[in-house]
């Protein structure tokens, strides 16, 4: 059993409800889309998503499918990555300052700790774990919500989807992602499923370039206070 919700979720909660309180969208149109994702992660206990995660720098492009499972009751995180780059790996985040990370086979026997900012654990555009966390895109997105708009965005698979975007000409920077390639990133949008009212896509732009794009598939939302073991295998869960 897990335990009871912890001091991360809460102040997820306050401060995503203290942007909504205040009100500070643009005049052109109401976050719909924004806010109902809010009230559906406020509901919950924790949720897990396939992604396919893409960045560039340069002439220099990876890619990677991962499964990520998050528990909101502690802010723990559990990244595997199923393809790719070092695919076989786990990494664990328990909501610290340090991560864990077990590597395929018999390296698994030893898990290979470090410092969340640690350079073996950082993508190619220099993220972490937690760039993968929902509340993390939307406490971000509460950050800049001066400059976020909601338009029709494009179908995904005949799925048709909102965009909801943010911009910040000398970089998207919020709480926690300062590091040297965040600063180039001029403009961050989410492509949200109509039908659902869950993320299909996030993209962040230098300019008019896309520098990172991750495709999210089956995301599963947990009310209960149990989640499947999060290592990519799919067992039963309560929901």
């Amino acid at each position: 059993m897990l335990s009871a919700k912890r001091a991360g979720h809460s102040i997820f909660a306050s401060a995503v409800s203290l942007s909504l309180a205040l009100g500070s969208a643009p005049a052109n149109a109401s976050q719909n889309a924004f806010d109902q994702l809010v009230e559906k992660l406020r509901a919950v206990h924790g949720y897990e998503f396939d992604v396919e995660a893409t960045e560039h720098i340069g002439t220099v492009t990876k890619a990677a499918t991962m499964h990520v499972v998050v528990n909101l009751d502690d802010r723990s995180e559990q990244l595997a990555i199923i393809a790719g780059p070092h695919h076989g790996s786990v990494v664990t985040w328990t909501g610290g300052p340090e991560e864990s990370v077990k590597l395929p086979g018999m390296l698994s026997l030893v898990p290979v700790h470090g410092p969340l900012r640690d350079s073996r654990f950082l993508s190619l555009r220099g993220n972490d774990i937690r760039v993968a966390e929902l509340e993390t895109i939307l406490e971000c997105y509460s950050q800049h919500r001066d400059t976020m708009v909601e338009s029709p965005g494009p179908d995904i698979d005949g799925d048709p989807t909102v965009s909801i975007a943010i911009t910040a000409k000398d970089g998207v920077i919020c709480d926690g992602n300062d590091w040297e390639q965040e600063h180039a990133v001029t403009k961050d949008e989410v492509l949200i499923s109509r039908t659902t009212g869950l993320p299909r896509r996030r993209m962040r732009y230098e300019g008019t370039t896309i520098v990172e794009e991750w495709d999210l598939r089956d995301i599963t939302m947990h009310g209960g206070p149990e989640l499947r073991p999060p290592d990519g295998s799919k067992q039963a869960s309560t929901r």
